[in-house]
């Protein structure tokens, strides 16, 4: 394995020119929260990834997480909805 610099693996990967892999692990670390029902870590690390500049698929993929989860919505995502008259 390859010498890691200051400031761990994230950095080592940033400089080497691409943060596509920390986005993508840190969607997948969002997924298994979500699954592992531990919603408030899943959207820390989906709202994480829109501060990484996603590219507009990965961007699209991830707000829609946001939104509902991992198809069924989320207590957080049904709190912040407006009430149905």
């Amino acid at each position: 394995m390859g010498e890691l610099r200051q400031g761990g693996a994230a950095a080592g990967a940033r400089h080497r020119g691409s943060s596509r892999p920390i986005r993508t692990s840190t969607t997948t670390w969002g997924d298994a929260y979500w699954r592992a029902g531990r919603k408030i870590e899943a959207r820390f690390q989906w709202e994480r990834v829109l501060t990484l500049d996603p590219d507009d698929k990965l961007r699209t993929e991830v707000e829609g997480k946001l939104k509902t989860g991992l198809g069924i919505p989320s207590k957080v995502a049904q709190a912040d909805a407006p009430a149905m008259p």
